[in-house]
């Protein structure tokens, strides 16, 4: 089956999409490097994420990357480990001294998730340290993600 991933080139490195957004400050346990034929696991105990169609995810892209940025978000036909549906893609942390993305993924819907749970109908999740923001429509995770090909 084929999937997708929208990644950015920066210094000539294809990083995860959020890298166009987040400083390079916080990219620690956020953003991870990706190479064609390669497999890509994430820093952290955690999942990555795709798309199911490319359609969506070019929907996605279109509407996520203003002319702004300057960074022109790339889409790669990929392979990937263990896919699973999710509702849920972001997290804003509560308390600004919070790392989101371990926050996100120490929850109890990150550890759902992260159990091989796929996360469909009313499993969106607020809680005193984190609210989750919802998913794109076709948005999949994975343990690990391959880049195949740039899609034109």
């Amino acid at each position: 089956m084929k999937y997708y991933k929208i990644v950015v080139e920066i210094d000539g490195k294809l990083l995860s999409a959020s890298a166009a957004w987040i400083p390079p400050s916080l990219w620690e346990n956020r953003i991870v490097e990706y190479k064609i034929n390669n497999w890509t696991k994430p820093k952290i105990r955690s999942k990555l994420f795709a798309f199911e169609d490319a359609t969506r995810a070019k929907v996605f892209a279109r509407e996520s990357y203003p002319n702004d940025l300057k960074i022109t978000p790339q889409l790669y036909e990929c392979k990937l480990q263990n896919p699973l549906k999710t509702i849920v893609a972001g997290y804003m942390p509560h308390f600004h001294n919070s790392d989101p993305v371990k926050s996100f993924w120490e929850s109890e819907l990150g550890m759902k998730l992260f159990s091989g749970i796929e996360l469909v109908g009313n499993d969106f999740y607020t809680s005193s340290t984190i609210t989750c923001l919802p998913a794109p429509i076709g948005t999949l995770v994975a343990d690990a993600i391959k880049l195949k090909k740039k899609v034109e």
